[in-house]
């Protein structure tokens, strides 16, 4: 349960990180709020889901928690402190 939190506060406070718009709406990036949805959904909303009021949270969340279901809590500090790298930048 105390590693549950700890993936938890680190996948937010990444996603806080990651929510900058100039991160968001790379084009690249942004496919990521189609993950969400499921396809059906994607095919007949893929215009208003682009321009969701919240699309730039869900990208973030979503490239979170990608990031550290992947490479782990201490992946994006571990980079950061070897290269000086920001946090958009390791994503």
């Amino acid at each position: 349960p105390e590693l549950a939190v700890l993936i938890s506060y680190v996948k937010g406070d990444l996603k806080e990180l990651l929510n900058d718009s100039c991160f968001t709406s790379d084009a690249y990036v942004a496919k990521e709020v189609f993950n969400v949805f499921p396809s059906r959904l994607n095919k007949k909303f893929g215009e208003q889901i682009s321009q969701h009021q919240l699309h730039s949270e869900i990208v973030a969340t979503q490239v979170a928690n990608d990031m550290v279901n992947h490479m782990g809590i201490s992946f994006v500090e571990r980079l950061h402190t070897s290269t000086g790298a920001n946090a958009t930048s390791i994503a």
